[in-house]
């Protein structure tokens, strides 16, 4: 019986042996083979989603319609005035007497005497509107008015001239233009009664002139009314 068991260890001690020098490895035991898988068992790339940005609509520009440049509102014309500016209109309002309607102030009932040694105009008759009986009281004028400030729109003088017989030869006036701080001036008469060095001047051909002469009137007057109800 012990004879038998020591071939059966025997034998299986061989045994374990040959399966050590089988495997090359000095006995050890080999890992088991890593199959690395082939294209058909990789598994499908990862897809990564296209997003499409989305397209922001930027807002078009615009540009605001810049505000109109309009002239400033003429001031309604006063009904004691001319209807217009024009050569004839004034004229014809001279000629019907209608500075001595409504809103106009006589300076002195009768023809006066001149009161500047340097006018030219003589024996004279003075009418204001009411405009410029208040604007010369305010200190307005032109050159070296008190307020610094021109009279203000609607203001007119006329000055009716005459002989040493008190006949009417002649009218002279000064309109303040409406869109300008200017005079229009009108004047018929005989020589140098409209001013130094000129005329005679008839009603058919007066002299008229639209601020643009300064030598004549306006280069005396300078904006000036000279004439005051206190005279």
């Amino acid at each position: 019986m012990k004879k038998r068991r020591l071939l059966l260890v025997l034998s299986s001690c061989c045994s374990v042996l040959a399966c050590g020098d089988e495997g090359g490895n000095d006995g050890q035991a080999t890992d088991p083979i890593q199959q690395t898988p082939g294209p058909s068992d990789s598994a499908p790339p990862s897809q990564t989603p296209t997003t499409q940005t989305p397209t922001t609509q930027m807002p078009t520009a615009t540009t605001a319609p810049m505000p109109s440049e309009t002239a400033a509102p003429t001031p309604a014309r006063p009904e004691y005035l001319p209807a217009d500016e024009s050569m004839d209109t004034i004229g014809t309002f001279l000629s019907q007497g209608l500075y001595e309607g409504d809103g106009w102030t006589a300076q002195t009932s009768a023809p006066r005497e001149q009161s500047m040694v340097v006018s030219p105009h003589g024996r004279v008759r003075v009418h204001l509107t009411n405009t410029l009986v208040e604007s010369i009281a305010a200190g307005n004028g032109g050159l070296g008015s008190e307020s610094g400030q021109a009279h203000t729109f609607g203001s007119m003088a006329v000055k009716e001239l005459y002989d040493d017989d008190d006949m009417l030869v002649g009218i002279a006036a000064l309109l303040r233009q409406t869109d300008s701080d200017g005079w229009i001036t009108y004047c018929y008469g005989p020589i140098e009664r409209c001013a130094t060095g000129m005329g005679p001047f008839t009603q058919d051909d007066p002299y008229f002139d639209l601020d643009s002469n300064t030598l004549t009137c306006r280069g005396c007057h300078a904006g000036n009314i000279f004439t005051t109800l206190d005279e």
